[in-house]
């Protein structure tokens, strides 16, 4: 359903555009806000920069700006006083929309493109105001009795639905990554699992439009034996609206994914893998990080990328897509050449097809970690830009590929919100 209308007081012009998953409202064509079906900010466009809001309330600013002869890109994280001034600027719009559309609605403004569509378009800009800023800091706090922190998830998963089917990482020793030190490791019981699927449907009511496919997290859900994990696999085709379901009307998720390592037990053949697919998992990633053993033994991450290959030929084999992250800058400038030469190696021997992506990375040393006291120690310096530039370019350039297969795409951590 798409409205246009004006404010008789101020003759500023409004679109209300109301999708399936989406509600968007462009002021004079230049502002755009876009909103879950619940009536939540998830992201706005302002004088050409991009706003991100989390469903825990953060919220990311980025922009591109010349620097030379080229562009790059810049972000910034919003405090929570910016975040609230943001919310009452972008909350007082939506209500001056919402003013003018209902004087419009009284008066019979001959500029309405569909009088019969009115109501409802009122209605929905009603849900939206509701979601006020108070509204929007008590989401952020029931969303917190909810999920323990949604640290990282792929890029291309930003949009999906999260299920903490395990909280932590079972390994959680990488010398480099903090994500999940402030919560130890354990895999919830079928019947918790069942009320955390339930409470985060309660929590998203109609703004589940928005998500795209399932994300089991954390870290590696895909550790646990495989009594435990089919049953809550079930549990999610069973509760939520699944593409493969023949009850799947409407909006549906396209299938599941989660991160999967090359080295813990249990070691799954083609066939486990092939059973997950059955239960609706489609794609799994693997933090590869690099392909050099020295540098994989420099932090502490237990895999060889031997056990890369056989996991990746048996993900293939049971028709799963897969996605590789490699870390850029991982090992300074010590281990780069070492880095750039043996990831291409294995990169170049895995069997990619078409749904397969590789996600390069830049490396963020995070402060009172092992990592930075290892590289000191080593006397390992870290690149600079134009040497992470290089190195990016140079796996980038490096990877074999057929047409666009595997397909590939920056990743910046830091940038990462649910």
């Amino acid at each position: 359903m798409n409205v246009s209308f004006t404010s008789t007081n101020t003759s500023q012009s409004f679109f209300l555009n109301v999708k399936n998953n989406a509600v968007s409202l462009t002021l004079d064509e230049i502002t755009v806000y876009t909103f879950d079906r619940a009536g939540r900010l998830v992201t706005a466009v302002i004088d050409g920069r991009t706003y991100r809001r989390g469903l825990d309330n953060r919220l990311l600013c980025k922009w591109r700006e010349r620097k030379g002869v080229s562009w790059v890109g810049r972000r910034l994280w919003f405090s929570d006083i910016e975040v609230r001034q943001f919310l009452e600027g972008v909350h007082d719009n939506v209500r001056t929309a919402l003013s003018a559309l209902e004087r419009c609605a009284f008066e019979q403004n001959a500029d309405l493109q569909s009088k019969s569509g009115i109501d409802e378009a009122i209605d929905w800009l009603r849900r939206v105001a509701a979601f006020d800023v108070e509204s929007l800091a008590r989401d952020a706090e029931r969303m917190s009795s909810i999920y323990r922190p949604v640290t990282i998830l792929p890029p291309d998963q930003y949009l999906s639905l999260v299920l903490q089917a395990t909280e932590g990482c079972n390994y959680n020793r990488c010398t480099f990554c903090s994500f999940y030190r402030d919560r130890p490791f354990r895999i919830k019981p079928p019947e918790e699992f069942r009320n955390h699927i339930s409470n985060v449907l309660a929590f998203l009511g109609d703004g589940i439009t928005l998500r795209r496919s399932v994300f089991l997290a954390d870290a590696n859900a895909l550790c646990m034996p495989r009594e435990q994990l089919l049953p809550l696999l079930d549990l999610v085709n069973e509760m939520l609206p699944m593409r493969s379901a023949a009850s799947a009307k409407g909006h549906a998720l396209e299938g599941i994914g989660s991160f999967v390592d090359a080295f813990s037990d249990p070691v799954r053949t083609t066939r486990d893998y092939a059973e997950l697919k059955d239960r609706g998992v489609r794609r799994l990633y693997l933090g590869v990080e690099t392909g050099s053993r020295e540098l994989l033994r420099f932090l502490r991450k237990p895999q060889k990328p031997e056990d890369v290959r056989e996991t990746v030929d048996a993900l293939k084999g049971a028709g799963l897509s897969v996605g590789v992250i490699l870390m850029l800058g991982i090992g300074g400038d010590r281990f780069a050449a070492r880095h750039v030469e043996e990831s291409l190696d294995l990169l170049n021997s895995l069997p990619w097809s078409k749904g397969d992506l590789v996600f390069l990375s830049e490396f963020v040393e995070f402060p009172n970690l092992e990592y930075p006291e290892l590289a000191a120690k080593a006397e390992i310096r870290a690149l600079s830009a134009e040497q992470m530039e290089e190195q990016y370019h140079a796996l980038r350039n490096g990877i074999r590929r057929t047409g666009s297969v595997p397909k590939i795409a920056p990743y910046n951590a830091e940038e990462f919100i649910y």
